[in-house]
């Protein structure tokens, strides 16, 4: 292993060789530094505003991972569409010179101006920023005015392409919603003209007024109904009475026979006749003339009675008839004041629908309408959603080459290669150059040194 004392003494025996490497990298590092073309270094930086408010409605639009926004407008501005609006801004496709570097690298094929855009994305660097929203635009060139007029160029095609982004989908956006604008207002009068003669058509004029009297009034006949059905149901219970008890012959049973004061006086006349009708008979006999007189007396008087109960029973019959037919009616007019009432309701379902569609059509153009007021708003905006933070000015130094940095750096690399061209030297050609190095070599204790002497030393002996 070798030491530092041995390493010493190796690196002074080949001085020369180490300072002649030394002075060669550093020379022509030091002449590359010097010869080579500056390049300057120009650079801008943009402010996007990725959290906004939407200057037509007021809404707040916000962007959640605003990291990958400020990537997508970085690669907006290292677009080729940016690039081309820095060519026609800067006039660079005019040129003489770019003309003459198109035609020798191309040959004349394909756009100058796509070539020029292409020329120029390769030595543009856009850096968004990590935490901010702030993107720096950073353009190199062998001109330090060029450098800042290309980086100006690219901030400012970044912010019409930004514009164009947001005004072009609203025009194409605008355009589309007055077509639905017009087809809505054309459906909005088709129904508020649908509604107007469907109304005329059925005379329909306060419609749910109209309905609530009907219903009213349908209730007061269906009151009418349940009365004279329960009139009618008392009659034919009635009649039925009667022609039971006549077909039993007990007539006289009826209640309303019985509760007669007329019919009970008139059956006491006849008994009466009739008892006295007996006693002329048992004292004259039939044949004479006062019993005849009696006879035709009890005779009238039963005929009074018989017509007078067919005329209690006749006048039950005619009330139970009178009580069928007032229930036919009653439930006519029910039956037609529910049919009356159920027409109302399908013309009043009707009317809701058709003013229901009315509506509809009313807040669907009215929605239109303000959407497509916004988005023609929009399609005229004049300001994008990012500003110029910083412009660029042109570099006071070049940025390429650094001839210090260069400098240093050969100093380190050609000591390097000097130590390194010296130790390689010494290990194709090893020498003894100390007691150490007799030792390693020939692995032999060391038994004595000779000094060495001086040739004055010698000269005197």
């Amino acid at each position: 292993m070798m030491t530092p004392e041995q390493l010493f003494r190796i690196l002074w025996a080949r001085r020369m060789r180490v300072y002649v490497i030394f002075a060669a990298i550093v020379g022509v590092v030091l002449l590359w530094s010097l010869l080579m073309p500056k390049t300057y270094v120009a650079a801008t930086s943009i402010v996007v505003d990725f959290k906004s408010q939407n200057v037509v409605t007021g809404a707040a639009s916000e962007v959640s991972e605003y990291a990958n926004y400020l990537a997508t407008q970085a690669d907006i501005i290292a677009s080729h569409n940016v690039a081309l609006k820095v060519v026609d801004t800067l006039k660079l496709a005019d040129n003489t010179a770019a003309r003459r570097k198109f035609l020798a690298k191309t040959g004349g094929a394909g756009s100058i101006r796509d070539w020029l855009a292409d020329e120029l994305l390769k030595d543009l660097d856009v850096i968004p920023g990590r935490t901010g929203s702030v993107i720096v635009i950073k353009y190199a060139s062998h001109g330090a005015q060029l450098s800042a007029k290309v980086a100006n160029a690219f901030a400012d095609g970044y912010l019409a392409t930004n514009l164009e982004l947001m005004v072009g989908p609203a025009k194409r956006q605008a355009a589309w919603f007055e077509d639905q604008v017009q087809a809505l207002r054309k459906n909005l009068e088709a129904s508020q003209t649908r509604l107007s003669d469907y109304q005329s058509a059925q005379g329909i004029v306060g419609a749910t007024a109209r309905l609530d009297v009907e219903n009213a009034r349908l209730s007061e006949i269906s009151s009418q109904l349940v009365s004279a059905q329960a009139a009618l149901l008392d009659a034919e219970s009635r009649r039925s009475q009667i022609a039971t008890a006549t077909s039993a012959k007990k007539i006289e049973q009826l209640p309303e026979i019985r509760g007669s004061s007329l019919l009970q006086g008139m059956k006491v006349d006849v008994g009466r006749a009739e008892t006295k009708l007996s006693e002329i008979g048992e004292r004259y006999g039939p044949s004479h003339p006062d019993y005849q007189s009696q006879l035709a007396e009890v005779t009238s008087l039963r005929g009074q009675y018989r017509a007078e109960i067919a005329t209690a029973t006749g006048s039950i019959q005619q009330a139970a008839q009178i009580a069928a037919q007032r229930d036919r009616d009653v439930q006519g007019a029910f039956d037609a004041q529910k049919a009356k009432i159920l027409r109302l309701k399908g013309q009043q379902n009707q009317y809701d629908v058709m003013a229901r569609e009315v509506d509809s059509a009313q807040h669907a153009y009215d929605a239109a309408l303000q959407r497509t007021t916004e988005v023609q708003l929009q399609s005229r905006l004049n300001q994008a959603s990012a500003a110029v933070l910083n412009p660029a000015v042109p570099p006071l130094k070049a940025d390429h080459p650094n001839l210090w940095l260069n400098v240093l750096v050969s100093i380190v690399l050609g000591s390097l290669v000097g130590v390194f061209a010296a130790l390689m030297a010494e290990i194709m050609d090893r020498r003894v150059r100390a007691n150490d190095d007799l030792i390693s070599l020939a692995g032999v204790p060391l038994l004595g040194v000779v000094p060495r002497l001086l040739a004055s030393s010698v000269g005197t002996g």
